[in-house]
């Protein structure tokens, strides 16, 4: 059985296949044997050149590498990321009322309730878009994401019923 094979048996995508080929490849041509002193010199270029996802990913495609040779105790470590506690780019609560306060004044009710709804609901613009008027009328939206797992988002009864308001206003209820 091929590295490939092992692979596809464990039912990973067709790009992580490839990934996880192109890193084996690139290790084969650039050190002679598999070693414990070579992967830790391996490791130390990517740490080098790369970012932590970056190099992780390929420590994920070595150690994927070592358990299909059967060579678990050769298994490199992964590098820890520093994960940021708070969140760059975020407008105050104060700006939030201030911008939905002066979308509703300028008449501009539809990017009102986007921005409303974003809030309200923590829905991301691509699963926004798919909200219908029904989701609205039933008061939550179901998500399935790609591992087939449901997000359920709920619509606060205000923002409903505003909304059901000015639908009806424009003759869409």
């Amino acid at each position: 059985m091929t590295f490939k094979d092992y692979l596809q048996r464990a039912n990973l995508s067709e790009r992580t296949i490839s990934a996880y080929i192109w890193t084996i490849n690139y290790y084969n041509q650039n050190y002679d044997s598999i070693s414990k002193e070579n992967l830790l010199a391996y490791k130390g270029y990517l740490i080098e050149y790369f970012k932590p996802k970056t190099v992780n990913l390929r420590i994920q495609a070595v150690n994927k590498y070592l358990d299909f040779l059967q060579l678990q105790n050769l298994r490199l470590s992964y590098v820890k990321i520093q994960q940021k506690n708070f969140l760059e780019n975020v407008i105050s609560n104060a700006d939030y009322k201030f911008l939905k306060r002066k979308l509703k004044k300028d008449g501009n009710m539809q990017w009102y309730f986007v921005v409303w709804y974003l809030a309200a609901t923590g829905a991301r613009v691509s699963e926004l878009i798919k909200i219908k008027v029904e989701h609205v009328n039933l008061g939550y939206f179901d998500l399935y994401s790609k591992g087939g797992k449901l997000r359920r988002l709920y619509i606060p009864k205000k923002l409903r019923d505003e909304t059901q308001e000015w639908l009806s206003m424009k003759e869409r209820t």
